[in-house]
């Protein structure tokens, strides 16, 4: 945003701030929040920031002086905040001045009287996200306040999400790196194995960016596939244009759909179009151009979306892909660092050409699905999936962030649901090889779109470097999870409830050791369990509140030994064991 805006009396507080990540959580005793507590060894950053450490689970510190702009001084003043995550406390001037709930996004506060209409004011902020360090990723700012602002965030759950696709709803999503597939890295190799990928299961492809990559300021030896030099062509080194359309014609013709993973918010310093149009970049005070604020990605650069040139220029180039090669969708870089009118009139244009077209934006803010994308990150399910599994906190954790997501998000917001993606370690890795079971069992179970990111299939536990020539170990599945996943694929295919059944969790007497819950519709039901814990569980899972009738449930997925009750039903489960049980009603197909 812009630093004033004179008419409107806004001033922008982004820009550099002192930031700490508190691992023990004794910022409050030990009074960071106040101006005298010295932080000069904490570590510069930039606001609005994308991410910290997604495995850090504790509170960050962000501090910073500033003095108030001459036309704000006669006025009362709101402290504005357009995406804290998740939890924070916001002091000035040593005070405690507000506590924000994580599901409040947008949130205004009135600080007229604790601001120095005169002298510098300390600004400090404590944020602890419920999964991950805490992120201030919006936009914080002053305004005069008036009357009829709102000084709560923005109700989203009162919105309605922006209509997907109707094949989505059954889409299973793979996402792939061209250069860590095979070991010739070419479009060739991943037309061949497409049989391969439709057997398991697959039936739509992300394939990470496929264009040319940036030498000036490279990462590693082959630089990084986000560094884009040219916009409307391929990186030779997987091939020819011709063989990419070949590909995407294959794939079309085994019914899977390719979504287009496409870098809008920078480019590499050696695209085109730096050189011919250096005002389409964002610029410092003395008129450089510079990297996006915030981070370490120093081989790119900062494009500027005030540009209305660029606007223009970057939509003709989604329609490009969609016009010339019949892109079926796209997977938008770092979507939330981009202006959403600038996606939303994109959007529109893209779906003149092909109505159906699925926009997946890498990011998770409410805005996102009400400005054209229909498919957002599920960071926050998979940091709960880690915690219960790996730290051992209460597994009725998951349907509290399943409920805080619904509250928190418009409408039938859908989202990816993944346990390990190309910024994660592998899923057999983080998780140890039995809980990554479970993990997706649960994720691939829940309401969203599954997604498995090439090699998970294979329990991979080497996550390929971006930056250099790495591949995918395919030789040996020793672990069977090639079958595990087609298995667990075909009965979510199989069984609509799985895809698109109301969502409820079912109450069990072992509610911190054992995730239970069910998925209905009219024409069949799923009853999804998972003891998440190393010990055996003897198990009453309380169904009365769904039926009054017995039902004749089929174990469908996994071990169980289970006795059908007309309100309950009893199991036994092993350490470490999931089980899908149907019920489906006589009448009434798929």
């Amino acid at each position: 945003m812009a630093d004033e805006d004179q008419n409107n009396k806004i001033q922008s507080l982004n820009g550099n701030y002192y930031s700490y990540l508190d691992f023990e959580n004794v910022g409050i005793k030990k009074n960071y929040y106040k101006k005298k507590y010295n932080k000069s060894k904490w570590e510069k950053t930039y606001l609005p920031t994308f991410w910290f450490d997604r495995d850090f689970d504790g509170c960050t510190w962000y501090a910073r002086d500033f003095q108030i702009n001459k036309n704000l001084k006669q006025v009362e003043i709101t402290l504005n905040f357009d995406n804290i995550d998740d939890y924070a406390k916001i002091f000035l001037n040593d005070e405690l001045i507000f506590t924000h709930e994580g599901n409040r996004i947008n949130f205004s506060i009135n600080i007229s009287d604790f601001i120095n209409r005169d002298d510098n004011n300390h600004l400090v902020i404590m944020v602890k996200d419920s999964g991950g360090s805490g992120r201030i990723i919006g936009d914080v700012f002053l305004k005069e306040y008036k009357a009829a602002d709102l000084l709560t965030s923005r109700d989203y759950e009162k919105e309605k999400a922006d209509k997907q696709p109707d094949w989505l709803k059954d889409a299973i999503i793979y996402e792939l790196y061209v250069r860590s597939f095979s070991d010739d890295s070419s479009f060739k190799s991943v037309s061949n194995n497409l049989s391969s990928l439709k057997a398991l299961g697959i039936n739509c492809i992300w394939l990470m960016p496929i264009f040319p990559v940036g030498n000036i300021n490279k990462k590693g030896s082959l630089g990084c596939p986000y560094a884009v030099s040219d916009y409307q062509n391929v990186n030779d080194e997987f091939g020819s244009i011709f063989d990419f359309y070949n590909l995407v014609k294959e794939a079309h013709r085994l019914d899977i759909r390719i979504i287009l993973d496409v870098v809008c918010n920078h480019s590499s310093w050696d695209n085109w179009i730096l050189d011919n149009h250096g005002d389409w970049y964002a610029q410092d005070s003395d008129y450089h151009i510079v990297h996006p604020p915030g981070t370490d990605w120093y081989d790119v650069a900062q494009l500027d979306y005030d540009n209305t040139v660029l606007r223009d220029y970057m939509t003709n180039i989604l329609k490009y892909w969609v016009h010339e090669f019949d892109i079926d969708g796209f997977r938008c870089d770092v979507a939330e660092m981009i202006p959403m009118d600038f996606w939303k009139n994109a959007v529109k244009q893209l779906q003149e050409i092909k109505p159906d077209l699925v926009m997946l934006a890498e990011g998770s803010h409410p805005k996102l699905f009400i400005n054209g994308f229909h498919l957002g990150y599920s960071w926050s399910i998979r940091n709960t999936l880690y915690k219960i599994l790996r730290l051992g906190i209460p597994a009725t954790r998951l349907n509290m962030s399943l409920e805080k997501e619904k509250h928190q998000y418009p409408q039938n917001a859908k989202f990816m649901r993944f346990i390990e993606n190309h910024d994660l370690d592998r899923a057999t890795k983080k998780f140890g090889l039995e809980k990554s079971r479970i993990a997706a069992i649960l994720a691939y179970t829940i309401p969203g779109i599954p997604m498995l990111y090439s090699g998970q299939e294979n329990s991979e536990t080497h996550t390929p470097s971006l930056f250099e020539k790495e591949v995918i170990n395919w030789e040996s599945d020793i672990n069977k999870m090639w079958k595990f996943y087609q298995a667990l694929i075909c009965v979510r295919n199989r069984y609509s409830s799985l895809r698109t059944g109301e969502y409820f969790a079912v109450p069990n007497n072992k509610e911190k050791d054992v995730v239970s819950f069910i998925r209905i519709k009219k024409s069949n039901s799923a009853l999804v369990i998972a003891n998440v814990r190393e010990e055996p569980q003897e198990l009453v899972l309380d169904l009365s509140g769904f039926s009054k009738t017995k039902k004749n449930w089929e174990r469908v997925f996994g071990e169980c030994n289970f006795q059908n009750n007309i309100n309950y039903i009893k199991m036994n489960i092993d350490r470490n064991q999931y089980c899908i049980l149907i019920f489906e009603e006589k009448k009434g197909m798929l």
